[in-house]
């Protein structure tokens, strides 16, 4: 009977065992497939096989019984292969891969040490694990572990292995960030020598150009020449001597260096190429290549920040080389989101008279780093996010991409003063520089203008239980409805003894007469009944007040809702933006939101409309990505980058600008640069407009004022230099 379900079993189990071999013969594929490629810059991914389902016919089933029997065999036969899936090697280095690629290092770095501990005859990663060390120790910053693993794997292995090339180009890395520049360019050109990969080769040509271009002297490289006999090294060497001389304007020596290499070239591509490269820019006019320093953290915990932000500067860069012919060139340095490391990645930078500017840090603790550096060698530095007030106060050549704290809480209040009806408000913020210097700010301008500050609290940590601090706003809030309610009895009662003095027309025609009994109580006549009436009873029944006004909203009882404030604000971080909501609508506060771009979340705006409708915020960001000039730009990013541009890459873009700006003028000195850049008109970007004038010189003057209204976040004013205006 089951017959033909055996048949299909069986055939099933065949396919089964087929797929496994061939699972099997897919990793051997992989792995021949990575040790083809040098791991710095490659994307490892796994095939994904897609099967194709058809729906079931249940009926062809046999009964559960020979189902269990069934599956019970083929777990049988499974369990081997799973077993063996779940403890090869394989996943483990390829587990530390991907921790690599993801700019995990210290995973990574466990991953590979511990495949390394495995007896070498059992070992099927031993090499690749090592050259893994090297690379990994490199990128965390263990620059001596690195060069001392790095030279072990050459002594060890020699040409055996083709992992030798990624060694020595990791070998180069470190020397370079060890200082040992002319070692540095013997061991990048022994790599594109020896190794046939064009990919390698080019990332070493690049590095290789910055390295002579920046950090070898004329005195270096001729030192070097004089020592080398390899017919490949020393014509190399030579071109960058001709073109050095040729910046200084000495075509003499340019010209007898680089007739020098020619006799060395023969028949070798890569020198070929060089030759040609040299020799058109011999030809060309003397046009000196400037460099900008881009300082990130590429690696560590702000890489997701700093990596986007890279990809927006590097695309900048290239649409300006492209568009005006401009020879410029960054040299990025990986700070890892180090004080230290900044500090002396600063000090490399400034050293050298070709670099005009720097770009970066992140984070304002570094960039104070950066800026003692700058200041004293009187170099402009551009920080595309960090926010401190107080950086721009270290000197005259630090710039602010970011609008800073004090500037936001000012151009809020202005905003406010000039632009709503508020005229009282509370805040509640953080401590620390953000929360103090912006609600500081804020709230003197505030007090300039005229509107009452009924409270300032402060609170500390995470916000998960601000119950006291709201409690103290709902009191001020009641007592701001009881003056409210009794300053409106007072005038209706005013208005109530005038009419009875002087004019109860309007009272006889409703059907009622009254007159004063005493200072709080009235006899009232209507249809001939005479009632002693208190003043509220009486400005109810004749409707000059509604019953409902006289009632407050009770401190304690939440559900009674907090009207009488007109504003409260509030500057949050991102993070607790869910946690405010949620005690903000306990606790019942109907106030109008004040706050800071962190409150800029679609989601979670219209999931709270009842507190958020109106609400304001300060952010010196906004995106019109319907615009035609934004939908026009992402095509061409798209196209160069390979993906649509997001926050932090048009914030790399909008922020380099200024320096590319200055220096496609022709503001190539450090101290004109820094001269073009205060003065500059406004830039006006795709995420955000920049101007270095206003009331903080060097910090961005240009932000928005934006408005969460009809389910969606708009802007209602645009600030330029300082000032307000209506958003077009």
């Amino acid at each position: 009977m089951y017959r033909k379900y055996l048949i299909t079993f069986i055939t099933a189990i065949i396919l089964l065992q087929g797929w496994i071999i061939g699972q099997e013969e897919e990793e051997k594929d992989k792995l021949a497939a990575f040790d083809s490629l040098a791991v710095e810059d490659t994307l490892f991914s796994e095939t994904r096989r897609d099967s194709l389902v058809q729906p079931l016919d249940s009926t062809l089933l046999p009964e559960p019984k020979i189902i269990d029997s069934l599956r019970a065999l083929a777990d049988s036969l499974t369990a081997p292969y799973y077993k063996q899936k779940v403890d090869s090697q394989y996943v483990l280095f390829m587990e530390g891969v991907q921790d690599y690629r993801e700019n995990k290092f210290f995973e990574a770095l466990k991953k590979f040490q511990k495949i390394y501990s495995i007896p070498k005859d059992f070992n099927r990663f031993k090499i690749a694990s090592e050259m893994m060390l090297v690379k990994t120790n490199l990128r965390i910053g263990r620059i001596s572990r690195a060069l001392s693993l790095g030279y072990e794997f050459e002594t060890h292995y020699g040409q055996e292995t083709h992992y030798l090339d990624d060694v020595r180009y990791s070998i180069a890395r470190a020397l370079f960030q060890q200082k040992k520049y002319a070692q540095s360019l013997l061991y990048y050109l022994q790599v594109v020598k020896q190794f046939d990969d064009p990919q390698l080769s080019q990332k070493c040509t690049e590095e290789m150009s910055t390295l002579t271009d920046i950090f070898l002297t004329i005195q270096d490289l001729e030192k070097l020449e004089a020592t080398i006999k390899d017919n490949f090294y020393k014509p190399y060497i030579m071109l960058k001597l001709a073109e050095k001389y040729h910046e200084k304007g000495q075509s003499r020596p340019a010209d007898q260096y680089l007739l020098s290499a020619y006799r060395y070239i023969e028949d070798n591509q890569f020198l070929t190429i060089q030759y040609e490269k040299t020799r058109q820019y011999l030809e060309e006019a003397h046009n000196q290549k400037v460099y900008i320093g881009v300082i990130l953290p590429l690696s560590g915990p702000r890489r997701t920040v700093a990596q986007p932000i890279l990809k927006g500067v590097k695309f900048a860069i290239n649409e300006i080389k492209a568009r005006e012919g401009f020879d410029i060139a960054a040299i990025i340095m990986d700070n890892q989101g180090e004080f230290i490391r900044s500090v002396r990645q600063s000090q490399i930078l400034v050293e050298n008279p070709k670099v005009k500017a720097i770009f970066g840090p992140l984070s304002s603790k570094n960039t104070f780093g950066v800026a003692a550096v700058a200041n004293q060698a009187r170099i402009p530095f551009i920080t595309p996010t960090a926010t401190n007030s107080k950086i721009t106060d270290m000197g005259q050549y630090g710039f602010q991409a970011n609008v800073d704290f004090e500037n936001l809480g000012r151009f809020l209040g202005k905003y406010c003063v000039e632009q709503t009806e508020a005229k009282n408000l509370v805040t509640l913020s953080p401590g620390g520089d953000f929360g103090i210097d912006m609600t500081d700010a804020f709230s003197k301008t505030i007090d300039k203008g005229g509107i009452k500050l009924l409270s300032q609290k402060w609170y500390s940590g995470t916000p998960e239980n601000l119950g006291y601090h709201f409690k103290g706003i709902r009191k001020i809030g009641v007592e701001l409805a009881r003056e409210a309610r009794d300053k409106k009895i007072e005038i209706m009662q005013d208005s109530l003894n005038r009419m009875v003095r002087k004019d109860s027309s309007m009272l006889t025609k409703a059907g009622f007469q009254i007159f004063p009994y005493d200072s709080s109580q009235y006899e009232v006549f209507h249809n001939n009944k005479m009632y002693l009436l208190n003043t509220r009873d009486v400005l109810t029944v004749t409707g000059l007040m509604d019953s409902t006004e006289f009632e407050l909203p009770d401190v304690e009882e939440y559900d009674d809702k907090i009207k009488s404030i007109d504003a409260i604000f509030l500057p949050i971080k991102s993070e607790n933006l869910e946690m405010i909501i949620s005690q903000l609508d306990y606790y019942n506060i109907y106030a109008r939101v004040l706050g800071n771009a962190d409150w800029n979340n679609i989601e979670k705006l219209r999931q709270n409309r009842n507190l958020a409708d109106d609400m304001l915020i300060i952010t010196d960001y906004y995106i019109d990505k319907e615009s035609a000039g934004y939908r026009s730009f992402q095509r061409q990013y798209i196209r160069l980058i390979g993906e649509s541009p997001r926050r932090f890459d048009l914030y790399g873009y909008d922020s380099i600008q200024p320096i590319l700006r200055g220096l496609k003028e022709g503001y190539i000195q450090r101290e004109a640069l820094q001269q073009y850049m205060m003065e500059m008109p406004i830039y006006h970007g795709f995420a955000r407009n920049i101007s270095f004038k206003g009331n903080r010189p060097g910090v961005n003057s240009c932000a928005y004022i934006l408005s969460f209204d009809n389910n969606r976040i708009k802007p209602v004013a645009e600030i330029r230099k300082g000032r307000i205006y209506p958003f077009e």
